[in-house]
């Protein structure tokens, strides 16, 4: 690469070729990054000077920041060789790495292209997920990080166009909730990856506790929970609705502090349309004899057969019988207890146990 002195003696092209030559040395120098970053987690480097994490022995010996730390011990985890049974083996993106190399593809470039490749259904045979990362690669080549996920998206959906490859090993390994170190500000990010059992318990609470006039931290007259709300207090909800100039993003964020408030939780989160809040799922009878497919939510979502029953483990369900057309037929649940109006009515009319000659008190 040419060195000089003075960039003024530059043309424009001269100036764009030193610009292009010194982003190509850059990405060449990240590769050989990767592979300093794996010898030293080779020869034990952390472990010797007693630190536990390798991001952590990069901040104290470069002195760089904690988050610049953890992405480059996570790109030569992807990009740089590894060790696996004594032998060295090809990094987990191999084709990334070696355009890379070459200082064709960037350090941002690699990092959408982990993201996309992990989305990668693990049925998907090797071969192809192979020739998906090379096609990426080879695009990123010659493109930005920008327009990668899109060709991301076309990717995935000829891979698994219907999602049905898409299991729950795939949703675990990609389950997740981050949270960011707090600004100057206070102020955190928070990223998620919801599995579909987690997205069909927060949606209850979102439509109860984050609909407009709800938790609004600058009303003093909204309601914090829908828990007992009588019709003055509805009115007054309805009130507080018309003056909530909040977001939805917003009103998200509102819900969630105040679900989490220690004297809140599941049992007061109240009701929603006349109903206690509550995940609604159903699954048919042929589903749950098969163990395979989705239940639907209330909401429209869907969940996976096994998450669903296991929802159901410590719930109370309610058994809905439908006919052929979808007409409820039979509506039970499993609290055979009678209420206590039931019960007051009871007292009234039997006066006590209905078994013959039986003479107990109703109470």
């Amino acid at each position: 690469m040419l060195v000089h002195d003075s960039l003024d003696s530059l043309s424009d092209d001269d100036l764009v070729d030193v610009l292009r030559e010194w982003e190509s040395t850059r990405r060449r120098m990240a590769s050989f990054e990767h592979k300093l970053i794996r010898e030293v987690e080779n020869r034990g480097l952390p472990e010797k000077v007693g630190v536990k994490r390798t991001s952590k022995y990069l901040e104290q010996t470069l002195r760089i920041g904690h988050a610049e730390a953890c992405a480059r011990v996570r790109a030569a985890e992807l990009l740089g060789l590894r060790q696996e049974a004594g032998r060295v083996v090809e990094p987990w993106l191999a084709w990334t790495a070696a355009f890379q190399e070459m200082g064709l593809v960037s350090a941002d470039s690699a990092r959408v292209i982990a993201k996309i490749v992990n989305r990668i259904p693990g049925k998907v045979d090797a071969d192809t997920r192979d020739r998906a990362e090379f096609q990426l690669a080879h695009f990123a080549a010659t493109s930005t990080p920008d327009d990668l996920p899109k060709v991301g998206d076309r990717l995935l959906g000829y891979l698994d166009p219907d999602g049905r490859l898409t299991d729950d090993t795939d949703r675990q390994r990609r389950r997740g909730i981050t949270l960011s170190k707090q600004g100057v500000d206070g102020m955190s990010t928070m990223t998620a990856e919801l599995t579909p059992a987690a997205r069909a318990l927060f949606d209850p609470i979102f439509a109860s506790l984050a609909q407009p006039g709800m938790c609004n931290p600058d009303d003093a007259e909204s309601p914090w929970t829908t828990d007992g709300l009588d019709d003055e207090a509805l009115a007054g909800l309805e009130r507080a609705a018309r003056r909530d100039t909040r977001t939805a993003a917003q009103r998200n964020h509102d819900a969630m502090v105040a679900f989490l408030r220690p004297e809140m939780g599941p049992t007061h989160v109240g009701q929603h349309r006349g109903l206690p809040v509550s995940t609604i799922i159903t699954m048919s009878l042929a589903e749950v004899e098969a163990a395979a497919g989705v239940a639907t939510t209330a909401s429209g979502g869907t969940v996976p057969l096994e998450q669903a029953l296991q929802l159901a483990q410590k719930s109370k369900p309610f058994l809905a019988i439908f006919d052929h057309a979808g007409r409820p037929l039979h509506l039970g649940r499993t609290k055979r207890l009678a209420n206590s109006a039931q019960r007051l009515a009871l007292i009234a009319t039997e006066r006590g146990c209905t078994r013959p000659g039986c003479s107990a008190p109703p109470l």
